[in-house]
């Protein structure tokens, strides 16, 4: 019995050894993730989500503002990881989506390589996904916020965009040269999209996005009849983005209605039909803006009421099917 205890209980030991000490190092190295960032800029926006996105680009800055970290850029001691590490964690504790982001051949100002840590908040207008870059680490030797930076901010409340961080990394070439403030409709700096690994950064339990609670929604409204009777039916629906990208499936109920909340932009709609055991697309619409409460009233038009098609396709198919046989049959019997 000893034997056998020892025989089970040792490799047993082992596994719990194991599995207790090297997971928590494994976990660590797989917490950064190869991908690539596409760069994506608002200026291929409309014009509602252009009004969306400045009004999330204020709370965003408004936020970088709130940010300070106290330590001074030292090498060898307090780096851009760091740097970065304390803005992701202060901007995540205001509900923010943020990940960290790294890359090893990062290309520096003066035309060198080497690792770089930054951050991105990502956040979503109408159905384009930005990833709004962020400086975090300041000039070797300074802090984020510097010390007359802070006294102009407590005794006049200005802003001074040029010289504190962390800040959103725009591209230079798009920044008004007389105040430095960024140009709308410019871009973002590209060396901080590519090929990078990138971190989650946890966000405290039952946290709301701010960004999200700008998200600018509006009701829609639709209604499938039958244009030979006037009734309403029942079809499912696919409601597409102006670029073709699938937003949302809406079934219409017994009434012929349906409502949907999305954000604002442009649409088309395709209403589907059973026919055979397919749904087959038996209507689309042209393009809807939809910048304000819309309705749609979807006409189907057939040769029979709308309800009887899927019955009718049926008995077609299955007299077609009848008629195949009873030649074949023919056939065998002569």
């Amino acid at each position: 019995m000893r034997d056998l205890l020892i025989a089970v209980l040792y490799p047993l030991l082992i596994l719990i050894f194991l599995f207790a000490y090297p997971l928590p190092a494994a976990y660590c190295q797989a917490d950064w993730k190869q991908s690539n960032v596409v760069h994506l800029h608002p200026k291929d926006m409309t014009e509602q989500e252009r009004q969306q996105w400045t009004d999330k680009l204020k709370k965003i800055e408004d936020a970088l503002e709130e940010v300070s970290d106290p330590n001074k850029y030292e090498k060898g001691k307090y780096e851009c990881n760091n740097f970065s590490d304390f803005t992701a964690q202060q901007l995540a504790a205001k509900c923010f989506t943020v990940k960290r982001a790294k890359s090893t051949k990062f290309r520096f100002a003066d035309n060198t390589t080497g690792e770089h840590h930054w951050v991105f908040i990502v956040t979503k207008v109408g159905n384009k996904e930005v990833w709004v870059p962020v400086e975090c680490s300041p000039p070797e030797g300074e802090r984020q916020k510097g010390e007359e930076w802070e006294s102009l901010q407590r005794r006049d409340k200005i802003r001074t965009p040029g010289d504190q961080w962390p800040k959103i990394a725009y591209d230079e070439g798009y920044c008004d040269p007389n105040t430095g403030a960024p140009k709308f409709g410019g871009k973002f700096d590209e060396r901080y999209f590519g090929n990078i690994q990138i971190k989650d950064v946890p966000k405290p339990e039952g946290c709301t996005d701010p960004l999200a609670a700008l998200d600018r929604t509006m009701p829609f409204a639709l209604a499938t009849k039958d244009a030979l009777t006037g009734e309403p039916v029942s079809l499912p629906l696919e409601i597409y983005h102006s670029d073709g990208i699938l937003a949302c499936n809406l079934t219409t109920a017994a009434n012929g209605t349906a409502t949907a909340e999305l954000p604002t932009g442009t649409y088309y709609v395709k209403a589907k039909l059973n026919i055979l055991w397919f749904y087959v697309t038996v209507h689309t619409s042209p393009e809807i803006v939809l910048d304000s409460p819309h309705e749609l009233n979807i006409m189907i038009f057939a040769i029979v009421p709308v309800k009887w098609v899927p019955i009718a396709s049926y008995v077609a198919c299955g007299l077609l099917i009848a008629a195949v046989l009873y030649h074949l049959l023919r056939l065998v019997i002569r």
